[in-house]
């Protein structure tokens, strides 16, 4: 598998940690942001080939940034994570 350029969004900072640890260790690039707004910051600056976006975000919700981060880099597959599913979400 070639290295993927991966954006972590997620509050948690142990979620986080463990997602970017095991992704670092199969030589992937990571970047983390603990929020929607350093999320949609970081997409301005660089284009990502996979979003790990937790729903439930402090600020901006992951809707929010899953609409933004198509609109900015439509190419890139998002997988939408949370603790707290329900048949609406």
């Amino acid at each position: 598998m070639s290295q993927l350029d991966i954006l972590i969004v997620e509050d948690q900072a142990y979620q986080r940690e463990i997602l970017r640890d095991f992704l670092v260790n199969e030589g992937h690039g990571v970047k983390e942001a603990e929020n929607g707004e350093e999320a949609l910051r970081l997409l301005t600056l660089k284009t990502f080939d996979l979003i790990l976006l937790d729903f439930r975000l402090p600020g901006i919700n992951g809707l929010e940034v899953l609409k933004e981060a198509k609109r900015l880099n439509p190419d890139a597959e998002v997988v939408v994570l949370t603790a707290y599913g329900t048949i609406e979400t």
